[in-house]
């Protein structure tokens, strides 16, 4: 078959574009640049101990691939790790930690590099990094587990996977659910990352404020211990109130149910009874200490200081001091003692005269306002009216 010019001209192009391409893509995959030191800053990195790394680990800086480990070697009871990283990366120096992590149950040791600022100088080619940050070695940590089961009673440690099993049987739709909601409390995080580092960021004032409440937290785990021992100590009476509560909650809902029709009438009374209660408090304390001597000195009246006999002074005082008549209904104008019909008072039927007139003045003119602090008065309308006025001076009983 002959081929003409340009068909010949088109498979020596494809022919040249696919071996510059293999070429370029071996080229890259051997990392032959780096090989030959272009590209690449060789740094040490001195650690107590290799801590499980090998040549070709992975270096990543802030969780980005940054190079690859060379070598290892021994200087000393320190040992040396060459790292080849991307000279493309301005890592910090100042301040910078390098830790050493598994990726996996299996090892895969990387180191991680964590700058704690974006300022230089940065690391350069012949750089040297100190660190002790080792991942706990795998001997040790099954050393560690062993010793821990080892003070664990065997039949305990049984009774607790036995336990753990029954707990967890048949419960693999409950914790797919609580995986997939963790799932999507992290992605609504990372969707939110600012607010959510603002809210790590100051989380500490929120820790020091519980810290400074130390001591009440403790007490109130205190109270809260005691409440519970309470409750075991209690443990019947608190099994038959779960028992009972059902036919008590339905004894009481019929109660409320009964007396739903007048209970709101009630309690409206309750609460005008209550508001009088609370204004005259001191009065109705000043009558439960003045009223057990009255009724003792009762007692004393009728048992008397003999056997068929009784106490009682017949001394009147009469007119020491005179009586009170302003505000009361005149001589003239009073009825017949045999007159027992039922009829409205027209006076107030207190002294009715100043308050500083040495007459009965204990009487009800008299009385403190305790709605109105400041005031006296004989009734409520005249105290919230500023007090009553005199009806007069009380004339000499004895006539002109």
């Amino acid at each position: 078959m002959l081929l003409t010019k340009f068909v010949r001209y088109q498979l020596i192009a494809f022919a040249i574009i696919a071996v510059v391409s293999i070429a370029w893509i071996a080229v890259s995959y051997m990392r032959v640049p780096s090989m030959l030191g272009l590209g690449r800053n060789t740094v040490e990195l001195v650690l107590p101990s290799g801590g499980g790394l090998y040549p070709k680990s992975n270096v990543t800086y802030r969780g980005v691939h940054a190079g690859v480990v060379n070598g290892l070697r021994i200087e000393g009871d320190q040992v040396v790790v060459t790292m080849y990283l991307d000279s493309d990366l301005d890592i910090p120096k100042d301040g910078l930690l390098a830790e050493v992590h598994s990726r996996s149950a299996i090892g895969e040791q990387y180191i991680e590099l964590l700058p704690q600022t974006d300022l230089g100088p940065y690391l350069a080619d012949g750089d040297r990094i100190d660190s002790t940050l080792l991942p706990t070695s795998t001997a040790e940590l099954v050393d560690t587990l062993d010793v821990a089961l080892q003070d664990v009673p065997r039949e305990d440690l049984k009774s607790l996977i036995d336990e753990s099993g029954a707990a967890f049987t048949n419960s693999g739709s409950d914790l797919q659910q609580i995986l997939d909601g963790l799932d999507k409390f992290l992605q609504e995080g990372q969707q939110n990352l600012a607010p959510t580092l603002n809210l790590i960021d100051n989380g500490g004032p929120l820790l020091d404020t519980q810290v400074e409440s130390a001591d009440n937290i403790r007490a109130w785990t205190g109270y809260l211990d005691s409440i519970t021992s309470s409750v075991a100590a209690n443990d019947a009476s608190v099994r038959g109130l779960f028992v009972n509560g059902a036919s008590a909650g339905a004894e009481a809902t019929d109660l409320f149910d009964r007396i739903a029709p007048n209970l709101p009438t009630a309690l409206g009374n309750l609460d005008s009874v209550a508001d009088v209660l609370r204004i005259y408090n001191m009065s109705l304390e000043q009558i439960l200490v003045v009223y057990p001597p009255l009724a003792a000195g009762a007692q004393s009246i009728v048992r008397g200081s003999k056997p068929g006999m009784v106490n009682l002074d017949f001394n009147l005082d009469i007119n020491a001091p005179p009586p009170c008549l302003t505000g009361f209904v005149p001589p003239d104008q009073r009825r017949s003692p045999a007159d027992a019909t039922v009829i409205d008072s027209q006076t107030s039927n207190y002294c009715a005269v100043a308050e500083d007139d040495p007459y009965v003045v204990r009487g009800a003119r008299n009385l403190p306002c305790l709605d109105v602090p400041g005031v006296r008065a004989p009734d409520v309308d005249a105290c919230r009216a500023g007090g009553a006025a005199p009806l007069g001076t009380n004339p000499w009983i004895g006539g002109p």
